[in-house]
C-alpha cells in the first residue's frame, strides 16, 4: 500500500483478470457486483458485452464465474464479503455448474482449428476436474484426438447431461480475439469459418442447440465486437449496456482507500 496526503491506498490491480487473487490480495476493487441481479433480470439468458480491450471484460467475467460455480460455494464469503452482492445474494448464488472457456491468444494460420481445439479442450478439462474429477468415461472423452471443435463439445455435453442431470452455465470470454484477426488478413478464411459449413458456426450452433434443449441454461460472452457473433447465429445477440463497465463518480476514491 501507498501513503498519499496521510491516507493509505490500496494498489490498483491494473491488468489482473482473476477475480479471486484480486479480493484476496486486497487489490482496490470498485464494486459492480450489484450487476449480477441486473444481468439476471436483463431479459435474455444470453447476453453478451461488446467493449474494447481493457475494459474489465475478462475480470467481470471471471467474476460470475466466482459467483455461480457450485464448486466454488466454500469461498463465497471470502470472495464477496463487503460487495453489494455478498450483502443481497441472488437465489442463484452457488447454484450453477459453469464452463469458461477463453479464446484469447489463439494462433491462426494452417493450424487454427487445432489451436482452438485445445483451447476448448482446456475449459472442459477444468470443468471435468471441478465436478467430475473420478469419471473414467469424461477423461476417456478429453484424451481423444478432435479435429472438429464442434464434434467435442457435442460429445461432452452430451456425457456431461447423462452424468450430471442438470444443467451449466457458459461463460466464453473473448470469443472474437482471434476472429478479428483473421478478418483483418484474410477475410475469405473469415468467411469460410463462420460460413454454414465453418468451424466456428458449427461449434456455436451447437451451444444454440444444448440451450433449446435446456442443457445451457444461461451463456455470457465478452467480445471487441459483434461482427463475429452477428455472422454466425442470432441466438447469441443481446447486447448488454456500456454502464456495465462504466466507473460511477467517487467509485475510484471508495475502491482504494484502505
Amino acid at each position: 500500500m501507498f501513503k498519499i496526503m496521510q491516507q493509505e491506498l490500496k494498489q490498483v490491480p491494473y491488468g489482473e483478470p482473476s477475480f479471486a487473487y484480486l479480493r484476496e490480495a486486497g487489490y482496490a476493487y470498485v464494486d459492480k457486483t450489484h450487476f449480477i441481479q441486473v444481468l439476471e433480470q436483463c431479459g435474455t439468458r444470453f447476453p453478451f458485452i461488446v467493449r474494447p480491450r481493457r475494459f474489465g471484460k475478462s475480470l467481470f467475467a471471471n467474476m460470475l464465474m466466482a459467483y455461480y460455480d457450485k464448486a466454488a460455494a466454500g469461498d463465497f464469503d471470502e470472495r464477496f464479503s463487503g460487495t453489494w452482492v455478498g450483502d443481497h445474494p441472488t437465489p442463484w448464488a452457488s447454484k450453477f455448474l459453469v464452463l469458461k472457456l477463453d479464446f484469447s491468444g489463439i494462433d491462426g494460420g494452417d493450424r487454427l482449428v487445432n489451436n482452438f481445439v485445445i483451447n476448448v479442450l482446456t475449459g472442459l478439462e477444468d470443468f471435468v476436474k471441478r465436478y467430475l474429477p473420478e469419471d473414467s468415461q469424461m477423461q476417456e472423452l478429453l484424451d481423444e484426438s478432435w479435429s472438429s471443435p464442434a464434434a467435442l463439445l457435442m460429445s461432452f455435453f452430451r456425457l456431461a447431461q447423462r452424468k450430471l442431470d442438470e444443467g451449466l452455465y457458459l461463460i466464453i470470454d473473448e470469443y472474437d480475439q482471434f476472429a478479428q484477426e483473421i478478418l483483418s488478413k484474410d477475410p475469405e478464411q473469415f468467411r469460410a469459418m463462420t460460413g454454414a459449413e465453418g468451424f466456428l458456426k458449427t461449434f456455436y450452433a451447437c451451444i444454440k442447440n444444448y440451450a433449446s434443449r435446456g442443457f445451457v441454461k444461461r451463456t455470457f460472452i465478452t467480445g471487441v465486437t459483434s461482427i463475429s457473433l452477428d455472422s454466425m447465429t442470432s441466438g447469441f445477440n443481446r447486447q448488454l449496456p456500456a454502464f456495465f463497465y462504466s466507473l460511477p463518480r467517487g467509485s475510484l476514491k471508495t475502491a482504494t482507500v484502505a
